[in-house]
């Protein structure tokens, strides 16, 4: 009766202590952070300064096979580059095409996703060339 006793308890205690790893684990997939990288097209931008607001961008999801709708904050963090020279939100147009990384951080179930890079290059003019550039 004894011996019983004991194994109840350790049994107990293991499945108590498997327990408290099951939610343990939860909570690391409630709170995690991914980046991601996408190419689309601005359909939509909110500024907050010349430097900070929403961007909104249309893309085509390989995973979801459909087209997606991206809403990302930009951040004075961010870096934004068109044609390769550092820039701000105020310079970035609606209808442009560009490709960048978006953080997406879940805590407690809410995701944010906020913008770490933005990367445009724009059309030149046809019969430009960097020679005969003004």
């Amino acid at each position: 009766m004894r011996d019983m006793k004991m194994i109840f308890r350790s049994g107990a205690s293991l499945c108590m202590g498997v327990w408290l790893l099951g939610v343990g684990g939860c909570s690391d997939k409630a709170n995690s952070v991914d980046v991601v990288t996408l190419e689309g097209k601005v359909d939509k931008i909110e500024r907050t300064t010349s430097t900070t607001g929403t961007l909104t961008v249309l893309y085509r999801s390989e995973k979801h096979g459909q087209d997606m709708v991206g809403v990302g904050d930009v951040t004075g963090e961010t870096e934004i580059l068109i044609d390769g020279t550092l820039a701000t939100l105020a310079d970035v147009r609606q209808g442009e095409r560009i490709r960048g990384e978006v953080r997406i951080e879940k805590v407690d179930g809410q995701e944010r996703k906020t913008v770490v890079k933005i990367h445009i290059e724009r059309a030149k003019p046809i019969g430009m060339s960097q020679e005969t550039k003004p």
